[in-house]
């Protein structure tokens, strides 16, 4: 009776030293036997995962006796072919994307380690990215997936070190515009409280600028009388976003510099024979509205301190 001893190879590699023990039933006369046992499989290095038998043989006896050769139940199972380890690595391609945007298509490549016997991957190597459109500035995951193989194989998966960080995600352009409401002042006077509007353009994924709009002059205390820029500023953004500021057209001469004396207008309905009764009207506004007063429409920035409003009439 030949009893085989257990063996295990993997997928794809030659078959082990076979090995086993050989008993004998009906040997007398302290006969023995003859021979070496020898034991082989018919499984080759093609043969698919699972168990295959090892059959013993070899061993003879003298003419005294009829032998009868025995394979242990065993030895049908005796051999284990098991999987090949394979390892397929992932390799992204690098790619970028702006904050905000949606992913590009990744691609990259695939390697093995392991194949034999001419065996093919099977599946499709497929790229993926965590990181959605709301995923800050910085680099971010490309993970490599898809490929399979038979069952002769145990597959390892492994991601490149790069794929850590083959997604670039940049900063996202956005724009503010600043528009600067017209100011006046006095030559050598401070300048007022400066106001205006902004406009912003790019943001995305419902964020918002930080920090306050504020206005200054490009005008010095002792500037001449003219006209002088308004310069907006003070909004900021996140790393998600790389920020330009816009001055509208119209700031470069939005403060009007008027000088201290302004010569004051002499209005007259009648010859100057007839003048009789000057008005000093500070607002020019209320001048307007004053029935006592002749219809005068007087441009304010001409008459900061006031106007004065020559009004004429003959006496009856």
């Amino acid at each position: 009776t030949y009893t085989a001893g257990t063996a295990s190879r993997a997928y794809g590699d030659a078959n082990p030293a076979l090995t086993g023990t050989v008993s004998a039933d009906g040997l007398v006369n302290g006969d023995a036997l003859t021979g070496t046992a020898g034991w082989a499989s018919d499984a080759g290095g093609r043969s698919n995962v699972g168990s295959y038998g090892v059959t013993g043989s070899g061993v003879g006896a003298s003419p005294n006796y009829t032998l009868t050769s025995v394979q242990a139940d065993s030895n049908a199972t005796a051999l284990t072919i098991n999987p090949r380890a394979l390892t397929v690595t992932y390799t992204a391609g690098t790619a970028s994307r702006t904050y905000g945007d949606a992913n590009p298509a990744f691609t990259g490549t695939v390697s093995t380690n392991g194949l034999v016997n001419g065996d093919a991957l099977t599946g499709t190597a497929g790229w993926t990215s965590d990181a959605g459109v709301r995923a800050n500035v910085g680099n971010h995951a490309v993970i490599g997936s898809g490929i399979g193989a038979s069952a002769n194989y145990a597959i390892t998966n492994v991601q490149a070190a790069g794929n850590a960080a083959a997604l670039a995600i940049t900063p996202r352009a956005v724009t503010v515009t600043y528009t600067a409401n017209p100011g006046t002042r006095i030559f050598g006077a401070p300048d007022p409280a400066f106001t205006g509007t902004t406009a912003v353009t790019g943001l995305v994924n419902g964020d918002a600028l930080s920090g306050t709009a504020a206005w200054a002059s490009t005008a010095a205390s002792g500037s001449a009388p003219g006209l002088y820029g308004i310069v907006g500023s003070g909004l900021t953004g996140s790393a998600n976003y790389t920020v330009t500021d816009v001055q509208a057209a119209g700031n470069a001469k939005a403060l009007t510099i008027l000088s201290a004396f302004v010569p004051l207008p002499v209005v007259s309905n009648s010859p100057a024979s007839s003048i009789d009764t000057v008005v000093r009207v500070s607002d020019v506004a209320a001048a307007a509205q004053s029935p006592s007063i002749p219809k005068l429409v007087v441009d304010p920035t001409l008459c900061p301190r006031g106007c004065y409003i020559v009004s004429t009439f003959r006496a009856n």
